[in-house]
């Protein structure tokens, strides 16, 4: 029982996606108004009972703290807002009633999951179930392309077999091809963060398939996009199997056939929009052209011809093409008629609907045409605008903001990516809005909140996983006397050997925690910890951890140079403000006379990489690297394998202490353990740092 209601979480978030995304497989063999008035009633109560579920679940994070004031207010005020709209609107009918419950309903549940823990090994579990679902409708698409069954024909059944397709969609499009380019942000997080998934790069390849199966201009424009920004960042980090991905997806797409006929489409209303020059607008169909040849050519042996048939097939085509924009602007019209007469509170949640059902346009619009249309077609696009005609533009923007309001909970400092995801679904959110009917079909608008809310989750330890990450750490450290460790630094030096040194405190171990990377660094067969913190040593013994006592960075600093002066060796000082590092070259020109000081560097110089590279050459026996933890060991890991010799090591503040710009504590206080309580009087401000590494560091380890 206490194992389920851990788990319940991930359970209820993944069982929501899952089964929603499913609705979209379930359309391509049920009649679609069944499956809309499905999906209704499951939004309203299935994500209702969720939302009760995750409450009662978790009632113990749901303190209030001013992050989570400011979003919970912007939320009922947009809840408030809604509802007074939906009652002081042209008429108030069940579609309004029901307006209000399904906006109730997503705010409800994207606020309840920010607000919830989600541990790491819960986000990948939700992860995964999103790419399963996803996985599971391309598969079905791929199959529905090929056998056409439910396929919408724009072809009128012209083409027989294969050549029939070229022009058709997904029963669902305007819905899926929006999910996918949600997953195709996702799968742009996970392979930027773990360039060598190669099931990932797989499923990034499917999704670019399932786009270009649905034949929808704006899904596959905002596919490129998002593609577009996903080259761009596999460049920045040279991750050349993602750059591989991203090309090779693209040439599927476009070896589709028909998907640069609709993406031609969608180029021409975005040339259209910015007014681009003829001069600089791109033709694409040529490749559809070579396609339908090709395939002509299987069929009759013989190129195609500009028969007066074929032109008359192109002028219906294009006949279909043009009704349907004059249908989009019509729709596009109403609303940007009704929001310049309603402006302020619109005419209330449902009654955008209500007008096209029940053919009231007559009493907003002077051209009485449309109501015939009204009766045949229904062209939903720029549903941005139509929200706006129900909520008003206040209404508009308080809904937006609850989106944004999520965020509040994500660490802008940790996972510089995680934001730029975030930023990215916002922004297909908004393109999606612009050209597609999604904000009002809920299927979709509830998968967008359901992944960017559960991104947005507050993060949860994961006691296992981090008590193991911990006893690995310990049981990496060296456990020894600082007399035989600094006799294996002499043989290292003597042999020419290699040795990367981390000098651990606890800030050091909670970096590696909560960095992957640092944890890597730490984790690395080349890399020696050494318990230069006594947080290190009382917790590690706490832990039954046998450690003979404690190796301070500064002692090590100073023996490191004694056996360069033995051996008559060079070192590489790089580090420390520019008179703090010079100070430091004078003092052990004059103390260490056998030692040749290869090059040195202040910290401040801004290309650290062209000093390590500039290192490289000169080939010294100890690198000293004084930049603050993390950077130091970075940089130091990043160019390690370049190195043919040496010991490195990050020493931190040490060349503040050994050019005398800064006094170590006296020696009562470092044979008591008390060095730290020394640095905090010299300097208050560090007791913040103290409290949020070893304070917290010795209660975790006491929970363990």
């Amino acid at each position: 029982m206490l194992k389920l209601k851990q788990n319940l979480n991930k359970y209820v978030i993944s069982f929501l996606i899952f089964t929603i995304t499913l609705f979209g497989a379930f359309s391509f063999f049920i009649n679609k108004d069944i499956i809309d008035n499905l999906i209704n009633y499951y939004i309203i109560f299935v994500s209702g009972i969720a939302i009760l579920i995750l409450l009662l679940n978790n009632l113990n994070d749901f303190k209030p703290k001013n992050l989570k004031k400011i979003s919970l207010m912007i939320i009922v005020l947009t809840l408030i807002w809604i509802t007074i709209t939906a009652f002081m609107g042209i008429r108030t009918n069940i579609e309004a009633l029901k307006g209000i419950v399904n906006y109730s309903c997503l705010l409800i549940l994207g606020y309840t999951i920010t607000n919830i823990h989600l541990s790491q090994s819960d986000k990948k579990f939700i992860l995964n179930t999103i790419y399963v679902s996803c996985f599971i409708c391309i598969i079905i698409g791929i199959w529905q392309y090929f056998s056409g069954i439910n396929l919408i024909t724009y072809s009128n059944d012209l083409y027989p077999g294969i050549l029939g397709r070229i022009n058709s969609t997904f029963y669902i499009a305007t819905m899926l091809d929006k999910y996918f380019v949600l997953i195709a942000v996702l799968l742009m997080y996970t392979l930027i963060k773990k360039p060598k998934k190669k099931l990932v790069k797989i499923l990034y390849i499917l999704v670019g398939i399932g786009i270009g199966l649905t034949f929808s201009r704006s899904g596959q424009l905002i596919f490129l996009f998002v593609s577009g920004v996903f080259f761009l960042f596999s460049l920045f980090k040279k991750q050349i199997g993602n750059l591989l991905t991203v090309i090779l997806t693209i040439l599927i797409i476009l070896l589709i056939p028909g998907t640069t006929t609709s993406l031609q489409s969608g180029l021409n209303f975005v040339y259209e929009k910015i007014n681009l020059p003829e001069a600089l607008r791109v033709d694409i169909t040529f490749i559809d052209d070579m396609i339908d040849n090709l395939f002509e050519e299987e069929k009759t042996g013989k190129p195609t011809s500009n028969s007066k048939g074929d032109k008359d097939d192109d002028d219906e085509d294009t006949t279909s093409e043009n009704k349907s924009l004059t249908y989009r602007d019509f729709y596009k019209g109403i609303g940007l008629q009704l929001i310049k007469e309603y402006p302020i509170f619109g005419i209330g949640v449902g009654n955008y609907s209500y007008l096209i059902n029940n053919q009231n346009f007559a009493d907003y619009l002077e051209n009485d045409e449309v109501l015939d249309f009204a009766k045949t077609y229904r062209y939903p696009h720029s549903n941005t605008v139509q929200v706006a005609a129900e909520i008003g533009y206040i209404g508009l923007i308080l809904l937006f903001l609850s989106i944004l309001s999520f965020s509040c909970y994500i660490n802008f400092k940790k996972d510089k990516m995680l934001v730029v995801t975030l930023f990215m679904l916002i922004v297909c959110l908004l393109l999606s809005g612009y050209t597609e009917g999604v904000f009002n079909s809920k299927q979709y608008i509830f998968i967008f909140i359901l992944i960017y809310t559960f991104l947005c989750a507050k993060e949860k330890e994961d006691n296992n996983e981090q008590k193991e990450k911990l006893l690995k750490l310990f049981g990496k450290t060296f456990k020894g006397t600082k007399k035989e460790y600094i006799k294996e630094i002499e043989t290292a030096l003597e042999k020419n050997k290699k040795k990367f040194i981390v000098t651990a405190n606890p800030e050091a171990f909670m970096t590696g925690l909560n960095d992957e990377n640092y944890m890597n660094i730490l984790m690395d067969k080349n890399t020696t910890i050494i318990p230069d913190g006594i947080g290190i040593i009382k917790a590690g013994r706490c832990l039954n951890y046998d450690f003979k006592e404690r190796i301070a960075g500064i002692d090590l600093t100073e023996n490191l140079l004694k056996l360069a002066n033995e051996h008559h060796k060079k070192i590489y000082l790089f580090g420390a403000q520019k008179e703090v590092n010079k100070k430091l070259q004078k003092i052990i020109k004059e103390k260490y006379k056998n030692i040749e000081i290869a090059g040195a560097y202040d910290g401040y110089e801004e290309n650290k990489e062209k000093v390590f590279k500039e290192m490289i050459k000169k080939e010294p026996d100890i690198v000293l690297v004084a930049l603050g933890m993390p950077l130091q060991e970075e940089l130091i890991y990043k160019y390690f394998d370049k190195f043919k010799k040496g010991i490195f090591i990050g020493v931190g503040g040490t060349f503040d202490v050994l050019s005398g710009s800064k006094k170590r504590a006296p020696k009562i206080l470092i044979k008591l353990n008390l060095e730290w309580f020394y640095r905090i009087i010299k300097e208050p401000k560090r007791i913040k740092k103290f409290w949020n590494n070893n304070v917290k560091f010795m209660w975790y380890i006491k929970n363990l």
